[in-house]
């Protein structure tokens, strides 16, 4: 890797989520493309990459840059997924299978992992990408697509808001309780 091929992913990963956020699919190739030659030319992960920064600007989103003690434990239950069957859905509830494309599920749980610090996680889930080129790309672009609109249509911090009243349940859940 050199510094020219880090910095080259770094900007189109950025181009590609500003792009997917303004709705932009020309550009979102463009940059997805580009990416992609990155990988082409050298040994360097540029679309893995992006998937983890993709991930990091939204963990920045859902927590307005205050990221809590116990992100590792919390997860990624927050994720807003909207892949057109449903406009609201929440990772790691009984109803993680109900219409929602393989390629979004795939999605959601890399960012989950991603977003866990769970790192052999998001490692396993990354071999576990389909190899085929089309359905490659789906997935990829799942990630982007998640975390782009869940950044443009939720408000920053939400997922703090979401914290605190967990833990105000669990506060109330434990006060009738015998010790």
């Amino acid at each position: 890797m050199t510094d020219t091929e880090y910095v080259e992913t770094i900007a189109g990963a950025a181009v590609a989520l500003k792009a997917m956020m303004f709705d932009d699919g020309e550009a979102v190739s463009f940059a997805l493309a580009g990416l992609g030659e990155i990988e082409k030319r050298s040994d360097y992960p540029a679309i893995e990459h992006a998937l983890a920064l993709w991930t990091d600007m939204l963990c920045n989103h859902m927590f307005a840059g205050k990221i809590p003690h116990n992100i590792a434990v919390m997860g990624a239950t927050m994720i807003r997924l909207d892949a057109g069957q449903r406009t609201d859905f929440v990772l790691g509830s009984a109803q993680a299978d109900m219409e929602v494309p393989a390629a979004f599920q795939w999605a959601g749980q890399v960012i989950s992992a991603r977003i866990s610090l769970d790192r052999p996680r998001f490692e396993r889930l990354w071999d576990e990408a389909p190899c085929e080129s089309e359905a490659f790309g789906q997935h990829v672009l799942a990630v982007l697509t998640t975390c782009a609109r869940t950044i443009t249509r939720t408000k920053r911090g939400y997922a703090l808001e979401n914290v605190a009243h967990r833990s105000d349940c669990a506060r109330s859940k434990g006060d009738g309780e015998e010790a």
